[in-house]
């Protein structure tokens, strides 16, 4: 919800911020979903996906690939994120 309010108030860099730190949760929750969980989140994924590529093109930073910008950005995120990450799947998914 971060993600939009920002990207709502064009506030690009940190709206995504906060989509590239929910791409993250969805992939992890994505490797200990059942397959049909799994489907959900990886459209949703993609649905984040374009609001990352349109922040991006806002920020001037769309010369490299998505794939290239997120592992960039995944190097410098939070750290405690996955341990947070991996608790909320056992929450979920137990």
């Amino acid at each position: 919800m971060s993600g939009v309010y920002h990207f709502e108030i064009e506030q690009w860099e940190t709206s995504l911020n906060s989509f590239l730190r929910c791409r993250t949760i969805y992939e992890e929750l994505s490797k200990v979903a059942d397959s049909l969980q799994k489907i959900l989140y990886k459209e949703k994924i993609e649905q984040i996906e374009q609001s990352i590529r349109y922040c991006n093109h806002k920020l001037n930073k769309g010369k490299d690939s998505l794939d290239k910008f997120v592992e960039d950005k995944r190097l410098t995120n939070d750290p405690t994120l996955s341990t947070r990450i991996e608790v909320i799947a056992i929450i979920c998914f137990s």
